[in-house]
């Protein structure tokens, strides 16, 4: 009997902790029904710190908290920083500087964007590479014919006879146009100073490039006027060194001579492209185009608005007094905006061609290696014009669309600067 009793009374006990425990998930249950009090979610940011480029804009996505969002703090000078939304747009000035943002919701809690704002890297040129190959150089067929809207002839008469190239060495070429911030580390590694002279290898003393800051340019203030409106290089007493103009770091390099891009070339070990390397390249195996994107049997009016600004950055106007033919929509060009320089604009920012090249039309005009030569029908293999004027390339900024087809060619003046137009790239050798 007592063992029994034992057993009846270790039961019991084993029933009345059962009960208990099922009472208490019963009630945590009935707990999960009731409204919650939970803290709300701590305010975060996507990326902080952050790094950016002089002029770059970048964005930082706001996460948590209670909006609306507020931000303070931060030196102006260095970067700025502006909410809409849960998005805060945060734009470099300062190269090499740093400041701290706060953002704040509206329940009082903030989270801290750090802003780094670096250079741009001054050795980073990619390249592409170019294969060997034959093509058909010049005007084509056709080209000679074409007008532009009010008469003007499209085709000039050293871009004749079509003939014949093979390049029999693959080569790379750089992909997009050499930068302000690149070529300033050359100007500066060579100490180059404020009259922008430099001993080049086989031409002696040579002025290499001109200041932007003394330049005159064309906006339009309320009209079509000549103001000063520096937008390259300039040189800095306060640093003793050459520095881009604010904001245009990622610029194409402008009044440039030939003898500075040689220059360049030759320190790193570059070199220019020939004339017929250059327009192999934008032809990029296209051989019908006569602009990136535009072939001959296509061309229209409407083809070149709707396609061609795609590829290209140019001005595009009617001669007779400048008048606007194109949507700004589709192209970069100096009516965009009521106060804008009439200048490049930032490399590879338009579509690359076949070959990934880009700004082979239009931006700023290039110089080549060589030398002018005078077309023949005949084959050629590898030319190299040796008499002459240096040769230019691409069109530039402030030509009319007819001077920014692949075949257009004309020689520059080799001891002249050639002012806001004249840039380059380069090529290296496989």
């Amino acid at each position: 009997m007592k063992k029994h009793a034992l057993f009846l009374s270790t039961s019991g006990s084993l029933f009345i902790k059962a009960g208990l425990l099922l009472a208490a998930l019963l009630t945590l249950s009935a707990c999960d029904d009731l409204p919650q009090n939970d803290p709300p979610p701590g305010l975060t940011l996507s990326e902080s710190p952050l790094s950016c480029t002089v002029c770059a804009t970048q964005t930082v996505l706001i996460s948590g908290g209670d909006a609306p969002y507020t931000i303070s703090g931060g030196d102006l000078a260095v970067a700025t920083a502006v909410i809409a939304g849960d998005t805060i747009t945060v734009v470099g000035l300062q190269t090499g500087a740093a400041t701290d943002f706060t953002v704040t919701d509206n329940a009082g809690l903030t989270a801290a964007l750090h802003v780094d704002v670096v250079e741009i890297a001054p050795y980073a040129i990619r390249f592409v590479n170019i294969p060997a190959g034959t093509f058909t150089m010049g005007a084509l067929p056709g080209e000679e014919h074409l007008r532009d809207s009010i008469g003007y002839d499209y085709c000039y008469p050293n871009e004749l006879p079509r003939h014949r190239v093979t390049l029999t060495r693959s080569f790379r070429m750089s992909e997009c146009e050499i930068t302000n911030a690149q070529y300033a580390v050359f100007l500066n590694d060579n100490n180059v100073g404020q009259d922008g002279l430099l001993n080049v290898a086989g031409y002696g003393v040579q002025q290499v490039i001109g200041d932007s800051e003394a330049k005159l340019c064309f906006i339009r203030k309320g009209g079509p006027v000549w103001a000063y409106s520096p937008f390259g290089l300039t040189w800095s007493a306060v640093e003793n060194k050459w520095i881009p103009q604010p904001c245009y770091d990622n610029h194409p390099v402008t009044y440039v001579t030939w003898h500075g891009a040689k220059a360049f070339c030759d320190y790193y070990g570059y070199r220019l492209p020939t004339e017929a390397e250059w327009e192999y390249a934008a032809r990029a195996g296209q051989p019908n185009d006569i602009y990136a994107g535009v072939t001959l049997d296509t061309y229209s009016q409407e083809i070149l608005q709707e396609r061609l600004t795609e590829y290209a950055c140019f001005w595009w106007l009617d001669p007779r007094w400048f008048r606007e033919i194109a949507p700004p929509d589709y192209e970069w060009h100096f009516w965009s905006t009521e106060d804008h320089p009439l200048s490049a604009l930032p490399v590879g920012q338009k579509k690359p061609n076949a070959f990934g090249l880009y700004d082979m039309t239009g931006n700023v005009a290039e110089w080549c290696g060589d030398l002018m030569r005078t077309y023949t029908a005949d084959d050629v293999t590898d030319p190299v014009g040796t008499t002459g004027d240096p040769v230019m390339r691409d069109g530039d900024m402030q030509n009319a669309i007819m001077a920014c087809r692949i075949s257009a060619r004309w020689g520059g003046r080799i001891l002249r600067t050639w002012g806001d137009v004249m840039g380059f790239r380069v090529v290296k050798d496989n």
